[in-house]
């Protein structure tokens, strides 16, 4: 049984996404993980990757403080579901639980 239906769902991740957008962000830059696998996936990412993710942080920091979001032609821009982490997400995870198993 689905606890929360999928026009509840739906309705959530566009209103999310969208104010993502406002600011230039991608939703992997908000996600705040204390667990191994997002820190080493974080380690791994193309210093390209990981000086655009700063940079995009430190725009939507300047922009929350002064009361802005980015032009409307930027925000049709901006891919904030587009994701960075996703797949050394999960095989750091693979790799801890294989680890794991091992170990046990």
């Amino acid at each position: 049984m689905k606890l929360v239906p999928n026009f509840v769902v739906n309705f959530q991740r566009k209103r999310v996404m969208g104010e993502l957008r406002k600011y230039g962000l991608r939703y992997e830059d908000v996600l705040i993980y204390e667990n191994e696998d997002y820190q080493r996936a974080l380690k791994y990412i193309s210093e390209e990757e990981y000086q655009a993710r700063l940079r995009r942080i430190t725009r939507a920091q300047q922009l929350s403080l002064t009361h802005e979001e980015l032009p409307k032609e930027l925000q049709a821009l901006q891919e904030p579901e587009r994701e960075y982490l996703g797949e050394l997400m999960i095989e750091f995870k693979r790799l801890r639980e294989e680890r794991e198993k091992l170990n046990a």
